[in-house]
């Protein structure tokens, strides 16, 4: 975007720049005039596109390749930015069939790894995975309004994106349907872990 814009004022003003304009004063005054607008807008520009860049978690004015986004869509992004680094947002955005927002959100994604607490859940017989910035109570009490049986804390440990991902990854053999797995072998091994860990954390805060 910004390099086509360039080029474009580079040809206006290349138009103006005629044999003997430098003696002529009145054309010389337009010039200076059309530069100074143009020095404007290209600040103006630049400040929107920083905008944009630390929006979408960009580094260095280029898009990031989402890191640990196990979806379609983020392998989609992955691949394209793998193409192109500096593919523009909308461009994404109409390749892969998403909107803009969500290419930032999945952007976002990628790049940050939050601290918080990954939590472990049981209801009607299964185990959900999450994780959270908030509360954990806060963040499941819209969830128990959502589902028609009640939801218990088996583990709520301290823990970012990556070990929630790491959870799910390696109990994918065992899901039920979204972030509900079965309360069998590794499942119920990394409950164990997120118990031991909301252990230790209870243990140092006591010492």
């Amino acid at each position: 975007m910004e390099t086509s814009y360039k080029h474009a004022a580079q040809k206006k003003v290349q138009r103006l720049r005629t044999p003997g304009l430098e003696r002529e004063p009145a054309a010389m005054a337009q010039l200076e005039a059309v530069l100074t607008d143009l020095r404007a807008e290209v600040a103006a520009l630049q400040k929107v596109v920083g905008t944009l860049v630390r929006a979408s978690g960009c580094k260095d004015g280029r898009l990031q390749v989402p890191v640990g986004v196990d979806t379609e869509t983020g392998k989609k992004i992955a691949a394209l930015l793998k193409e192109d680094p500096t593919m523009p947002v909308v461009e994404i955005a109409t390749r892969v069939g998403v909107t803009r927002q969500r290419v930032y959100q999945i952007l976002r994604l990628g790049k940050r790894v939050d601290k918080g607490r990954v939590y472990a859940l049981k209801g009607n017989g299964k185990v959900k995975f999450g994780f959270t910035s908030r509360d954990v109570a806060t963040r499941i009490q819209p969830m128990q309004s959502s589902v028609p049986f009640p939801v218990h804390v088996l583990a709520n440990a301290p823990g970012d994106r990556q070990l929630e991902r790491e959870i799910r990854d390696a109990c994918t053999e065992h899901r039920i349907r979204g972030e509900w797995f079965e309360p069998t072998g590794v499942v119920l091994e990394w409950v164990e872990r997120l118990k031991e860990l909301e252990a230790a954390e209870a243990r140092k805060a006591a010492s």
